[in-house]
């Protein structure tokens, strides 16, 4: 396993997720405070960050996975989905959100997992228990062959799509995973989590619903959040509902620029193939929590490093260095 110091109170360096190799080295921010959501760091943001209506927002979700919007091709509706069973016809064989639930696009993922799990439990006793939280659930495609791997790990998945839930629920019966339906919005407090996985949400959120989903993680006690993020982006632009070209409400979120401004995190790789660079810009870090906000950055840092053999212009809240 790649010695990557997840459990080093003082970073200095942003280290890559699968090799531990340095990525770049930090100059330390003297200015950071707690995440607060309510009071985010000062930006060029006005602080009227837009929020989505609860009912609205997971009927939204509902509709992309039973359409397949996000380019699966292979929405509910397509298949036999009995609502009396809750079960969908071949759903433990199918993708019903993308290509980041294939297996092919999750093997860095996967792999990020396993390394972090092994620094926790070094640390541990031998037969310590991860407890770990994944938001969104989705398909379960790729995470079904990862907890099949392991047998140490007390998994809770959540999403707000009820009928994948369902489905989960009757085709894991067996199993001792837990899946509930709930919107992560709307949820006011969560246990204790050995690691959070919040992979590809965030993109497809309003900022300010996302600042909510930040301050629960950083409230929740928990050790470690792996989060989808996009470093290479200079800017956060807000999410359009209104494009009729964005079917799956997508745009890309650089948690280390404003209005997120969160301190580089412990390690980052990138989270997909590598065929097309130009297409996939999509990364997954390590944050140690409760999480750490930069104050007063207006437009961030831009710097060019390596990450894993691609060379990308890096834009951080955080002055770094080679």
């Amino acid at each position: 396993m790649a010695d990557i110091r997840f459990d080093d109170d003082v970073d200095d360096v942003i280290e890559h997720c699968l090799t531990g190799n340095v990525i770049c080295r930090i100059l330390k921010n003297t200015n950071v405070q707690p995440f607060n959501f309510e009071k985010p760091p000062q930006s060029n943001y006005n602080g009227n960050f837009p929020k989505e209506n609860s009912l609205k927002r997971k009927d939204s979700f509902r509709k992309i996975v039973q359409n397949g919007a996000w380019g699966s091709n292979h929405g509910i509706n397509n298949f036999n989905y009995n609502s009396s069973s809750g079960l969908i016809l071949g759903f433990s064989r199918l993708i019903f959100e993308g290509e980041g639930s294939t297996l092919f696009w999750s093997q860095e993922i996967t792999a990020v997992l396993h390394n972090l799990i092994y620094k926790i439990k070094s640390n541990k006793t031998k037969n310590y228990v991860i407890r770990m939280l994944d938001v969104p659930c989705g398909d379960m495609v790729w995470m079904k062959r990862f907890l099949e791997s392991r047998n140490d790990i007390n998994y809770t998945g959540i999403d707000v799509v009820p009928e994948l839930i369902s489905s989960h629920k009757k085709n894991f019966k067996n199993k001792n995973w837990k899946f509930y339906v709930q919107d992560i919005v709307d949820v006011k407090s969560l246990g204790f989590y050995d690691i959070i996985l919040c992979r590809m949400l965030l993109q497809h959120l309003y900022s300010g619903d996302i600042l909510r989903i930040l301050q629960l993680f950083s409230d929740s006690g928990s050790s470690f959040l792996i989060s989808t993020t996009y470093p290479s982006e200079a800017i956060n632009e807000e999410l359009n509902l209104q494009q009729s070209d964005n079917p799956g409400r997508y745009r890309k979120v650089n948690l280390e620029l404003p209005p997120f401004s969160l301190i580089a995190p412990i390690c980052i790789c990138r989270d997909g193939p590598i065929y097309n660079r130009e297409l996939n810009t999509h990364y997954v870090a390590v944050w140690r929590l409760p999480l750490i906000n930069v104050i007063d950055c207006l437009d961030g840092y831009s710097h060019f490093v390596d990450v894993g053999g691609a060379k990308i212009l890096y834009n951080s809240c955080s002055k770094k260095y080679l």
